[in-house]
């Protein structure tokens, strides 16, 4: 189902206006992720707005939640590749902080309510999987290219990096990983608000994902742009195990 790209005169108003729309989709066992920031040899990149507004809106959904006595959790996933590979342990263990401005917004959430995913420990993860679906003949490798053939017809090509001589994945299937190692962990759904310049790959990962595990989780993907001085939205993947939500 395509759906209209929305579309706001200001932040401000995307933001009240998308925390009603969102908030009935907050259920037991909900995993909201939003906001994105990288690191530049081993310091915060202090995030943009966009971003900014996408961890807001998962505050508080995060906040409805808990009001309404749900298990709801926020979900972050830090993007650690900026370390060199010796130094990722130590981070990862003692390293990791948000920057102040995800600090002020995270007052009064208890530690053990943040959910920190690794993409690095993701790719690793996702690079078995793949290596797995390979065998299982549920990837093909045509040339240099990995492809996922659909049930429905589609296929998508899985997007790799080289590193130290060997082949890793990236994107679609790192971003599908994560969607499972969500499940693995008892959410029944995840939220997902992305800063649509940090994620290439779009909401095509979630075909990845519904093609190649077995386990299952709904999914909400909104896409956030700002483009001359607007909001857009796109709810173009705002998907419940693989259907369309309908309003």
């Amino acid at each position: 189902m395509m759906r209209k790209c929305l579309e706001y005169n200001s932040l401000e108003q995307g933001e009240t206006d998308l925390f009603d729309k969102l908030k009935t989709y907050v259920i037991e066992d909900t995993l909201i992720d939003g906001g994105h920031y990288i690191f530049e040899n081993g310091e915060v990149i202090h995030p943009d707005k966009l971003s900014l507004l996408t961890f807001r809106i998962a505050i508080k959904l995060y906040k409805w939640g808990i009001k309404k006595k749900k298990n709801v959790k926020i979900s972050f996933f830090v993007d650690d590749f900026s370390f060199p590979i010796e130094k990722r342990i130590e981070f990862k263990r003692e390293g990791f902080s948000f920057p102040e401005q995800y600090k002020e917004l995270l007052r009064g959430v208890p530690e053990e309510d943040i959910v920190l995913f690794f993409e690095s420990r993701e790719r690793n993860r996702a690079g078995r999987k793949l290596k797995n679906c390979r065998k299982e003949g549920k990837i093909t490798k045509i040339g240099n290219s990995y492809i996922v053939n659909l049930k429905t017809g589609n296929s998508y090509q899985i997007s790799l990096n080289r590193e130290n001589g060997g082949i890793v994945a990236v994107c679609r299937m790192l971003l599908a990983q994560l969607l499972y190692d969500r499940r693995m962990m008892g959410y029944k759904r995840v939220i997902n608000l992305y800063n649509r310049g940090m994620f290439k790959c779009k909401g095509t990962f979630v075909d990845i994902f519904y093609e190649l595990y077995d386990e299952k989780i709904e999914i909400i993907n909104i896409y956030f742009e700002h483009n001359n001085k607007k909001l857009l939205v796109d709810e173009k993947y705002f998907i419940f195990s693989g259907k369309s939500v309908k309003k």
